[in-house]
Formats: structure tokens, sequence, C-alpha cells
């Protein structure tokens, strides 16, 4: 439970907080539509340019060398990947000021077994890489729309998961 706001001063930090965060929200939100619209237009001057190139019948000339440099340019070279925002862990935390990455044990501990053996080989990596750590603890709150909520009963019951609210996340029926 939070505690209760007592002063004017603490009641202007929590609305400057939330406006902080919605303004991330906001930002994060627009960069990934420019984005998106970047990658759109990345596609279709990939697509003009290999157009171009096969009009020019494969005939060589100064104009199919500079296209073929543009599609260089454009595309990816063989084997090398282009980022890949799935494979970036700084993407999990967006464009807020988020400092921790709380994943649910119940859904963790749901997953197929040699995921769960992987992420164990993650997580042993991690604490060999920091073996001075601080003692620090953490506390999560969940929270609806911004509202601090009540921890859902499913959420906290790993050892007799309620496998049907598993599978709605999962986005699979029953």
């Amino acid at each position: 439970m939070s505690k209760p706001i007592k002063t004017v001063e603490e009641l202007d930090a929590v609305l400057h907080w939330r406006r902080k965060h919605a303004l991330a929200i906001k930002e994060r939100d627009a960069l990934q539509h420019r984005l998106t619209a970047a990658d759109e237009r990345e596609d279709a001057a990939i697509a003009l340019v290999t157009r171009l190139i096969e009009c020019a019948g494969g005939q060589p000339s100064i104009a199919t060398g500079y296209l073929r440099d543009i599609l260089d340019a454009l595309k990816p070279e063989d084997g090398v990947d282009a980022h890949d925002a799935t494979k970036d862990l700084s993407c999990y935390f967006g464009l807020t000021y988020a400092s921790w990455l709380t994943l649910p044990r119940v859904l963790m501990e749901s997953m197929p077994d040699e995921w769960k053996r992987s992420m164990a080989t993650l997580l042993n990596q991690y604490e060999d890489a920091y073996q001075n750590q601080p003692s620090y603890g953490t506390t999560v709150r969940v929270t609806v729309d911004g509202k601090m909520v009540r921890t859902p009963e499913w959420l906290i019951n790993y050892r007799h998961p309620d496998r049907s609210m598993i599978n709605q996340v999962r986005g699979l029926s029953g």
C-alpha cells in the first residue's frame, strides 16, 4: 500500500512524476510510429531502386552503377543482420525511466523447460559477472492504468498456477 500524501510538495512530486511518465510513453509511441514509417519508406525505396535496375535490362551504365550503390546502402549485407529490436535488451525498458525489469514468476515457471534452463544459465552468468552486488531488496507494486491495485492471486500462486489465466495471458483459448 502506498503512503498517503500529506503535503502539497508530496502531491506536486507525484503529479510531476506522473506527467514525466506519461510524456515518456507518448515519446516512445511517437518514436515507434516514426521508426515504422521510416522502415516503410526504406522498403519502398528498395523496391523502387530494384525496379529501376530491372528496367535497365541489366545493361551496365553509370546510372545503374549508382542505383546499385544506393541499393547496397539501403540493404544490409548478406550474413549481417539488420538491427533486431527483439534482441536488444534496452528495448524492454523503452523510453521510460525504468531502472528495473520485473517478470512474474508464475509466467516464467510456465515456460518450456528449455527456456527455463536458458534463463537460469543467463541469471547465473549475470550473478558471476557481478559478484559483489549490494544486498538491496525491491518491492513490486502492481498497477492498472497508473493506479495501484492488489496483486491478483493468480500472479502470486506459482505453486498452483491458474492455467486458464496463463493461457489467457498467452492469447490461447481455454
